[in-house]
């Protein structure tokens, strides 16, 4: 069974999971680190080389779009306020405010404010801020920091994005790897109840695959924002507990009488 059809099965065929789970560990790992990849390029890398591409890179962003700033004399002065937004993260500067107020984040997502002697980190959902941090610009930067410190920077900042792109794949496979945690607990009892034999490892990558199909719909809804999350994520929690159970079914001894 090649990687392809693995994924292909979790997504849409859980009468394929016992083929599935017989598989050597590597093969469930290796699918694991390919789906959480691919959600990690849609849900971030996309996402973020659209609006790379939409300011022209890096070097026209520092050079040409922002206006002419400096920080010197523990200030930071900008000629013009300046925002951009990538995915959920929004960065704004505007040297008017020595700290920018709260009242101005329009949004939910996480904020990089910038005043004339603060960077504020604010997280707002529900149009409420849920958590925030303060940190002096003294801290940060050094004097003269200008236009083309941050070109010098560009390539560290490249690196900062892969390292980002790394860490929201492994955020995927925390959020979905908990829930599958869970689900698992319940699911074992049936495994029991039904005499399937299944230990509770193989219990686990079950309730993972089980998951497949709402986890790419999830993602892509996320970006296109066609549907209220709440309830693709009812459905999807039906349809995932629907191709458990199916799978656990097709596996009981009983089944074959």
């Amino acid at each position: 069974m090649t990687l392809s059809e693995q994924i292909v099965y979790g997504m849409v065929k859980p009468s394929k999971y016992k083929e599935i789970l017989e598989l050597k560990r590597s093969r469930w790992i290796g699918y694991v680190i390919v789906m959480m990849l691919a959600l990690s390029v849609f849900s971030f890398a996309i996402p973020v080389a659209s609006t790379i591409h939409g300011f022209g890179g890096f070097k026209n962003l520092f050079t040409n779009t922002l206006s002419d700033f400096e920080y010197s004399n523990q200030e930071l002065n900008m000629e013009k306020p300046y925002k951009m937004t990538i995915g959920m993260v929004h960065v704004l500067v505007d040297t008017e405010y020595d700290t920018l107020p709260n009242d101005i984040l329009d949004k939910d997502g996480i904020y990089y404010a910038i005043g004339k002697k603060s960077v504020k980190l604010v997280y707002m959902l529900g149009g409420s801020v849920q958590a925030e941090n303060d940190v002096d610009l003294d801290l940060l930067l050094t004097e003269g920091f200008n236009n083309q410190t941050l070109c010098d920077m560009i390539p560290g900042i490249y690196l900062f994005l892969v390292l980002m792109f790394i860490t929201t794949a492994v955020g995927q496979f925390i959020s979905h790897g908990f829930f599958s945690l869970i689900l698992a607990l319940c699911v074992n009892s049936m495994n029991k109840h039904m005499e399937i034999g299944l230990s509770f490892g193989k219990v686990f990558a079950l309730s993972f695959y089980g998951q497949s199909l709402y986890m790419v719909v999830s993602t892509v809804n996320n970006i296109i924002g066609i549907l209220p999350s709440i309830l693709v994520t009812m459905v999807g929690l039906f349809v995932t507990i629907h191709f458990v159970t199916t799978a656990l079914i097709s596996m009981s001894k009983f089944n074959h009488v």
